[in-house]
C-alpha cells in the first residue's frame, strides 16, 4: 500500500496505527526469514507454490509499476518504499526457490510467475487499484489459502514452521488493524474508482485472512504437538535421548 508507506515515513499516521504498521513489518519479515531458515534447516519448503507466485509477482509489480510509462501508480513512492518492496521480493525469490528445489510436484515457475505478474497488473489497471488497496489484500489472501491447504496435503510437517505461522498471523492482524485505524482505512481513504463503496470487499478480504491464518497457526501448533508426543511415545524413546 503506497499511501500507507509513504504515510508511516512522513509521520502522519496516528501513533497506535503507526505502531501496529511497524510491528507487521516486523512480524512479516520475521515470520518469512523463520519459514526460510526452517525449510533449509529440514530440507522441505515452508510456503507453497501457489503463496510463492501470489506474493513474488506482487512485490515484482510494486518495484516496477512507479517506473513504467504510462505511470501504473499515480505518485512517485517514497525511498522507503522501493527498499522494503525489494527486500520481500529477494526474500520471496528465496522461498520460490525453495520450494521448487524440494516439492514433489512442482509448478512452472517461472511460467507461473510472468502469469502472476501479468495477473496483477490487469487487475490494478482494470480496477483502477493503483495504491494497490485491494491487489495486496487479495495476494495475501491467495498465501493464507494456500497455507491451510498445504497444512492437510502434506503427511509430514517437514519444512513448516509454527513460529513463522504465528509471526503470520500476528503480522497480518497488526497491519490490517493498523490500516482501520488509519485515515486511511475508513470510507474516505484513497481507492480510486471506488469512492461510493470504499472498497467494502477489502474488510471482508481482511477477516478471512485472520481467520485462515490463525486456523493454520493453531492446526501446525496441534499437529507439532501431537507429532512430538507420538515420538516420545515411541519404543527406545527414552533411551535414544538420554
Amino acid at each position: 500500500m503506497i499511501h500507507l508507506i509513504d504515510a508511516l515515513v512522513a509521520g502522519d499516521l496516528p501513533h497506535l496505527a503507526s505502531f501496529l504498521v511497524l510491528l507487521a513489518y516486523v512480524f512479516w519479515f520475521a515470520a518469512l526469514i523463520v519459514i526460510l531458515y526452517c525449510g533449509h534447516k529440514q530440507g522441505g519448503y515452508g510456503m507453497p507454490g501457489g503463496a510463492c507466485v501470489s506474493m513474488l509477482s506482487l512485490s515484482i509489480m510494486c518495484l516496477i509499476g512507479p517506473t513504467v510509462e504510462p505511470k501504473l501508480f499515480p505518485t512517485q513512492p517514497a525511498t522507503s518504499y522501493y527498499v522494503l518492496w525489494l527486500l520481500y521480493a529477494i526474500i520471496t525469490a528465496l522461498l520460490t526457490y525453495q520450494y521448487a528445489r524440494y516439492a514433489p510436484v512442482k509448478l512452472h515457475v517461472p511460467a507461473a510467475a510472468v502469469a502472476g505478474v501479468i495477473g496483477v497488473w490487469t487487475f490494478v489497471v482494470f480496477y483502477q487499484d493503483f495504491y494497490i488497496n485491494m491487489a495486496s489484500p487479495l495476494a495475501v489472501l491467495v498465501m493464507s489459502g494456500n497455507f491451510f491447504y498445504l497444512l492437510y496435503s502434506k503427511t509430514l510437517s517437514k519444512g513448516l514452521s509454527v513460529v513463522g505461522a504465528w509471526c503470520l498471523f500476528i503480522g497480518t492482524t497488526a497491519l490490517y488493524i493498523g490500516v482501520l485505524l488509519s485515515p486511511l482505512g475508513g470510507p474516505n481513504g484513497p481507492y480510486p474508482g471506488h469512492v461510493e463503496t470504499g472498497y467494502a470487499l477489502v474488510y471482508y478480504v481482511y477477516f478471512v485472512t485472520i481467520y485462515l491464518l490463525l486456523a493454520y497457526a493453531i492446526q501446525l501448533t496441534k499437529r507439532r504437538r501431537a507429532a512430538t508426543a507420538d515420538r516420545a511415545a515411541m519404543p527406545g524413546a527414552a533411551a535414544e535421548g538420554s
